[in-house]
């Protein structure tokens, strides 16, 4: 059976490349607009200005489910 329930703002992500700035910027910027999810790029990670491993701290506690990388 279908489930007719409506879609909800936070059933959708947004990616990262959508926005300007640093990692941490659009991660709070995509939090407070009500996002759950979101699509990393690669820069984000490996491009990170103080390296891959706070990139994936501050995604961890950001709170965002992570659906991808491109």
């Amino acid at each position: 059976m279908l489930s007719h329930r409506l879609p909800h703002f936070s059933d959708f992500g947004m990616d990262t490349i959508s926005l300007s700035g640093n990692l941490s910027i659009k991660l709070k910027a995509m939090k407070e607009a009500g996002f759950q999810q979101v699509m990393l790029s690669a820069k984000d990670l490996t491009q990170h200005e103080s390296g891959w491993e706070t990139a994936v701290e501050q995604v961890k506690q950001s709170g965002l489910r992570v659906t991808g990388f491109q």
